[in-house]
């Protein structure tokens, strides 16, 4: 894993995305979370924040998070850029795992949440 220099935000708006789940299951509901994704560039937004606090992080699972991070991502396709957390707390080993997973999404800005355990 090469590590770059680190990069200053774009000046802009980077609003943090709520997810919306489905009723009937609790899961992601990916439609909505698309049009969600376009009214917020639609909207002028500079960039987006997928995996947050208001993004339910600690209501869904490690893999979860990979998947919203994701989805945000290829969504956005390049048209602003996108950030997303990597770990939330638990053990320090699970959270090197998922950090090295998040990392690997190549996710133009990280955010580490490493201090609870």
């Amino acid at each position: 894993m090469s590590t770059a220099p680190a990069q200053k935000l774009p000046e802009g708006v980077f609003p943090t995305m709520i997810t919306p789940f489905n009723d009937a299951d609790g899961t992601i509901d990916y439609p909505t979370l698309d049009k969600l994704i376009e009214w917020y560039i639609a909207s002028g937004c500079t960039g987006l924040f997928a995996v947050c606090q208001s993004s339910e992080m600690y209501h869904i699972s490690n893999d979860e998070r990979l998947q919203l991070a994701q989805h945000v991502k290829d969504k956005a396709a390049g048209r602003v850029s996108v950030v997303a957390s990597g770990t939330f707390g638990g053990p320090i080993e699970e959270q090197v795992t998922q950090d090295k997973k998040t990392s690997m999404l190549q996710m133009e800005y990280l955010v580490y949440i490493n201090g609870m355990f």
